[in-house]
């Protein structure tokens, strides 16, 4: 089965400016998750020196799992002390604030020069990462051996995240 992302967020020129995407709501036995898209214009983000054009990330964001939204919420403008609005958000949303905030697992990426190339291969690991999941969740996402489960918490530092 194919996974087909919708725009979620960015520049209306999102050849130009870069953009976000996101999967349809998929469910890992424990709780629900989203796969995100994100193009980005490395001509432009690096101001022009780039050996390639683009680079496409695919990104797992799970809200239910989100230990400190509080500084989520304090990240967006809202009240941060109010907790059913954290739970009135609907998800759509809070995937755009944990994926603008970094609060994701890193799935995969890639680079090139024809985005709608990068765009299928990202399409198509989509399938292998629905069907496993836990094994690129429990890969390391950095040099301090946190692991995808930990940043889509907020450990992404060994620590819990919090910006307060």
């Amino acid at each position: 089965m194919t996974t087909r992302f919708t725009f979620l967020t960015g520049d209306s020129d999102w050849l130009s400016y870069g953009g976000k995407w996101i999967s349809p709501k998929y469910n890992n036995g424990d709780f629900d998750y989203y796969l995100v898209r994100t193009l980005i214009n490395m001509e432009e983000a690096t101001g022009g020196e780039a050996e390639f054009k683009y680079r496409v990330q695919l990104s797992a964001v799970v809200p239910s799992e989100v230990v400190n939204y509080k500084s989520v919420m304090e990240n967006s403008n809202m009240d941060a002390d109010d907790d059913r609005q954290w739970k009135n958000i609907p998800d759509i949303e809070r995937v755009q604030m944990l994926a603008d905030y970094g609060l994701y697992a890193h799935m995969k990426e890639w680079e090139g020069n024809n985005y709608k190339k990068l765009f299928k291969q990202c399409t198509d690991e989509t399938t292998l990462v629905t069907g496993l999941f836990g094994f690129y969740m429990d890969r390391y996402q950095n040099g301090l051996r946190v692991t995808g489960w930990d940043f889509v918490r907020g450990h992404v530092h060994g620590t819990l995240l919090n910006v307060s």
